[in-house]
């Protein structure tokens, strides 16, 4: 730790310093010598600014901005980059409802916004088809970057379609933008990286794990296999997870889990859900009907959270609001081939996902 003196002991030590060299006295403050010392004791505080600087900068609890950047880069931490809100990995929540009598179609792209706040604007991910009477559901991508577009529910009730008859209103929140990393945040991850780089404590493992784009969830599983074991199970957005991602898991475990560990990198397959759907309408049948069905049940079970209960009531409510015109429907759901009554409840690694999507004509 740099020791400062201050600048009146800046000035004694110079005038010190010049009686022990030369024949020099006289320092009052009218003297060429006087006003050589006071230049020097400013010019030496000045140096001592700049020395406390650099000891904030090259200290991690004090180091802010680029300085805290360049500690980051050194230990391989990142700061995190202001994130674009995003609807996926939940069900869909953006609703639009067609009070009009004809088909709506909603092409990907499309804009909606907030009246209350305009700048909070999305896009639309996907081609959708609204049934007169109906509603359907969408992923949306903020415009912007930061925590500035996340929205409450029904905040979102503007679309840029020129329909009068076609609302718009988000059922769920959108909560999952957030600004560029704080010093405070970025600080704390640095030390937990130099914390897992001598002990491998189970959070800095699992925050090294959440860092990388595609992971839904991690658990770890220590002594599952016996002492001195560690299981990570990791929950991709992608399944079949893709082998270059997997290894870029296992490359992270190889850095961060403490040498004489028996880690093990376990990521499920896919328990497969097929669903056959039987629908009555009060008009003539037609294949967007049916592909709208289709994206409505795998947007339910694809986005399932760990350890989530798959409802077949849930299902059959989703295709009755598709559209007005549905007069009855019945729901079939088989979980690896087998039946289910009414429910389903998945055991801890169990990740469900859609298979086949059968939609048919009563």
């Amino acid at each position: 730790m740099i020791v400062r003196p201050t600048y009146e002991e800046l000035v004694e030590r110079a005038k010190a310093l010049i009686q022990a060299l030369t024949p020099i006295n006289q320092f009052h403050d009218s003297s060429v010598a006087g006003a050589l010392v006071r230049v020097v004791a400013t010019l030496t505080s000045q140096l001592y600014d700049t020395l406390e600087q650099l000891e904030r900068d090259s200290n991690l609890s004090t180091a802010t901005g680029v300085a805290l950047d360049r500690i980051g880069h050194t230990f391989g931490v990142i700061r995190q980059p202001a994130r674009r809100a995003t609807t996926f990995g939940a069900a869909e929540p953006v609703k639009f409802t067609n009070n009009g009598s004809s088909l709506v179609n909603v092409p990907a792209g499309t804009r909606v916004w907030s009246s209350r706040l305009p700048y909070k604007a999305y896009r639309t991910v996907q081609d959708i088809s609204v049934f007169p009477g109906g509603e359907a559901y969408v992923h949306v991508v903020a415009e912007g970057d930061g925590s500035d577009y996340n929205a409450g529910v029904g905040e979102i009730d503007k679309h840029g379609l020129s329909i009068a008859t076609l609302s718009v209103t988000n059922v769920a929140p959108l909560v999952d933008a957030s600004d560029e990393e704080s010093d405070e945040s970025y600080r704390a991850r640095i030390a937990q990286a130099l914390l897992r780089r001598y002990y491998g404590s189970a959070v800095a493992i699992t925050a090294a794990i959440q860092e990388q784009p595609g992971v839904v969830d991690v658990r770890l599983l220590p002594k599952r296999r016996g002492p001195g074991t560690l299981d990570v199970f990791v929950v991709p957005s992608v399944l079949p997870a893709d082998p270059e991602f997997v290894r870029s898991l296992e490359s992270i475990l190889d850095q961060e889990v403490v040498p004489g560990i028996d880690w093990r990198l376990i990521i499920p397959d896919p328990v497969p859900v097929d669903v056959r759907v039987r629908v009555r309408l009060k008009r003539s049948w037609d294949t967007a009907f049916a592909d709208t069905v289709r994206l409505t049940v795998r947007g339910y079970i694809d986005n399932l959270q760990l350890q989530e209960t798959l409802f077949k009531s849930e299902l059959l409510s989703r295709v009755m609001d598709i559209s007005s015109d549905v007069e009855d429907a019945e729901v079939d759901v088989y979980v690896r081939g087998l039946p289910i009554e009414r429910s389903y409840e998945p055991e801890f690694m169990e990740v469900l996902r859609s298979r086949t999507v059968d939609v048919l004509p009563f």
